[in-house]
């Protein structure tokens, strides 16, 4: 990557930090796994953390009627994201590829349920409680937290 100094300058800067950050963000991973474990409209990733480390850029989850519950979570202004809602063998180039589309159920399956929900490293233990407080409430099972 070519930077120049004061892009650097910058880099160096959160390179002191990064440790940090990811530790944040590692923290918030495992508040949604813990409070979202009995939810079982949502599949929260299980990494293994015996033999890996994430940082965490996103924290994806498969939800059921997704589409819904990300207009429910928008409306009380949880932003989401689906960053690949149109498998790769769905694509105007996938034809030339001579895809068996019966085998690939659980592609399409996840590109309707996946969903990224806030992680950064900036949210507070509030922020992700008040999240799932809304998933489960969307799925017809409030969680109060005072």
């Amino acid at each position: 990557m070519r930077l120049d100094a004061l892009q650097a300058s910058f880099a160096v800067c959160k390179l002191k930090v990064l440790s940090e950050l990811i530790d944040a963000r590692r923290k918030n991973e495992f508040l949604y796994i813990e409070l979202l474990s009995d939810e079982k409209n949502v599949r929260v990733p299980r990494p293994d953390v015996a033999n890996s480390v994430s940082s965490f850029h996103t924290f994806v989850v498969k939800a059921f009627r997704r589409n819904d519950l990300v207009r429910w979570l928008s409306s009380f202004g949880i932003e989401t994201k689906v960053h690949y809602p149109v498998p790769i063998s769905k694509l105007e180039s996938a034809p030339s590829l001579d895809i068996d589309h019966s085998l690939l159920s659980n592609t399409y399956s996840a590109a309707d349920q996946i969903l990224s929900l806030p992680i950064h490293q900036h949210l507070t233990n509030d922020q992700v409680v008040y999240v799932v407080d809304k998933i489960k409430e969307f799925y017809g099972r409030p969680i109060m937290y005072n």
